[in-house]
């Protein structure tokens, strides 16, 4: 199977081509907005990176200081519905043109991606580990004093980290696929 290797700059012309099921590995700047971080910045607040053309990561990294630099030990998906309700509007304001985390981010996010030329990547749930093993650096790091490091804005250098296109610029949804699929199953079963 063919992976699309996706390299930042992350404009609308990078992800356009993309379409969902296909494998990708993803090399660039990618900055971690959970909760917190979304809610302060749809709020209000400025924030301290350009986030057109971004791709934020929904993660929760483990990130340790050794001396001058920070060293990341584990970089797992969290999972991405807890974002979902920022997420529409977080992608019309800041036109993010990737997201990436595990989980569906339901039909408001699968609109969104769509209006705006988004794509959501799905990585692998408890393979933080491995994930880790992706982020060649760490760029910086935002907001950690106010929300600590789980919910900081971590700036991460990824390189080829692995996912699956989930929903595609043109709507088309992963995650409609498989519940589509499984309802025929179900059907012919019963």
């Amino acid at each position: 199977m063919n992976v699309h290797e996706l390299t930042a700059p992350f404009t609308a012309d990078a992800v356009a081509p993309l379409r969902v099921g296909t494998r990708v590995r993803v090399s660039g700047t990618l900055l971690t907005a959970r909760c917190l971080v979304q809610q302060l910045l749809l709020n209000g607040g400025e924030s301290p990176v350009k986030l057109e053309h971004a791709a934020i990561y929904f993660c929760s990294p483990i990130i340790v200081r050794d001396g001058a630099q920070w060293i990341v030990r584990a970089a797992g998906p969290s999972t991405s519905v807890l974002v979902g309700s920022y997420v529409p509007d977080f992608i019309a304001r800041y036109r993010v043109r990737v997201l990436l985390g595990v989980g569906d981010l339901g039909e408001p996010t699968r609109r969104a991606c769509m209006r705006y030329g988004c794509v959501y990547l799905q990585t692998v749930g408890g393979a933080a580990g491995k994930i880790a093993s992706s982020i060649r650096h760490v760029n910086g790091v935002h907001y950690l004093k106010e929300f600590g490091a789980a919910d900081a804005m971590w700036s991460l250098q990824a390189e080829q980290l692995e996912a699956v296109v989930a929903i595609d610029t043109h709507g088309r949804s992963l995650h409609r696929r498989v519940c589509a699929s499984s309802r025929r199953a179900l059907k012919a079963m019963l």
